[in-house]
């Protein structure tokens, strides 16, 4: 699995602070370190344009897709190793 919100935005924080020109305003300016908000808006984009919507007949499609990727998978790689 991959990183929080709360996980990425510190890792990037730890990224920052690397920087041999850091200084603390820099934490205050969204261009270069954006509001948990907004990385939160863009994992909700991220999240609905990869894997679909959480809940309804949306995600029943997005879980047969992926079942059915996975099944020819592995359907592929045991055709392979006979």
């Amino acid at each position: 699995m991959g990183l929080g919100i709360t996980e990425a935005i510190r890792h990037h924080q730890h990224i920052l602070q690397l920087d041999d020109d850091f200084c603390d305003s820099w934490l205050a300016d969204a261009s270069r370190y954006p509001k948990y908000r907004t990385v939160e808006y863009w994992h909700s984009k991220w999240r609905m344009s990869n894997l679909g919507p959480r809940t309804g007949v949306g995600m029943i499609e997005v879980s047969l897709q992926v079942f059915c990727i996975s099944w020819t998978y592995l359907h592929n790689l045991k055709s392979k190793l006979r």
